[in-house]
């Protein structure tokens, strides 16, 4: 299932929390779910860097790990999970396509204070 538009009536940006970088090609945000009424976080992949499709990535990028198209087939798979979702994996609110730039966008739960790499080892323990 392709991307659904990203609603700009939805969202208001908050804040970059990281840049991309060559080593991190997504840009970390922080944004205002205006539906949810509660902050959470963006995950942006460039146009330039997502492409079309899954194959054209693979094919232009083969020894990248951080494959925005597999991003956002896992985040659709738990987004269909119950709604108390799992036990230690965030809640993704879904992916969208920003019509402005062309990106991918993954929106999911928001911890301040930390991020993933934080965040799990905390719920290990």
């Amino acid at each position: 299932e392709p991307p659904a538009c990203w609603d700009d009536n939805r969202y208001m940006s908050r804040r970059i929390l990281r840049p991309a970088r060559d080593a991190h090609h997504a840009q970390i945000e922080l944004w205002h779910d205006y539906t949810l009424d509660m902050p959470v976080v963006v995950k942006r992949f460039s146009k330039r860097h997502h492409c079309f499709s899954q194959e054209e990535f693979q094919s232009q990028y083969p020894y990248d790990l951080e494959d925005p198209w597999q991003e956002f087939h896992v985040a659709q798979r738990l987004e269909q999970l119950e709604p108390q979702g799992m036990p230690g994996v965030l809640t993704f609110y879904g992916g969208s396509l920003e019509q402005k730039r062309g990106d991918l966008l993954l929106v999911s739960e928001w911890f301040p204070g930390g991020d993933l790499f934080t965040y799990v080892p905390s719920y290990l323990k």
